[in-house]
């Protein structure tokens, strides 16, 4: 089962790609998950796959933009090694397992950073 958040005609949705289009659950359980976020918080996957049973998409998938899954999460964890090729570039070695630096979220367009290094930046950027 794929899952996608989109837009369409202005307004946000999210639903499942199935053949070449997209079953809109926006309008199928939107009452109880208005997003993709809460259908999964709620445990709710058996119903959607239920949902999906015997339908044909309510739209083409090129009829959207699709967005990022979970468009507002609640934690992003990133690691600069990220993929076999670019450590064997970086001349790295395999982590065994992944430091876990917290990043918070700020406002849109905030300068923010609360990451361990961001203020090593800020004041190596001083000098």
């Amino acid at each position: 089962m794929k899952l996608v958040s989109f837009e369409r005609n202005g307004a946000a949705g999210w639903g499942a790609v199935v053949d070449t289009g997209i079953v809109d659950m926006s309008r199928r359980l939107g009452g109880r998950y208005p997003s993709l976020k809460s259908a999964l918080a709620a445990g709710a996957l058996a119903e959607v796959a239920s949902e999906l049973e015997s339908v044909k998409p309510d739209f083409a998938l090129d009829a959207v933009k699709l967005e990022p899954p979970i468009p507002d999460p609640a934690k992003v964890i990133c690691i600069g090694l990220n993929y076999r090729a670019h450590i064997v570039r970086a001349a790295a070695s395999f982590p065994n397992s992944l430091p876990l630096h917290p990043l918070r979220r700020h406002a849109r367009g905030s300068q923010r950073a609360d990451h361990p290094a961001a203020g090593f930046e800020r004041a190596r950027l001083r000098m």
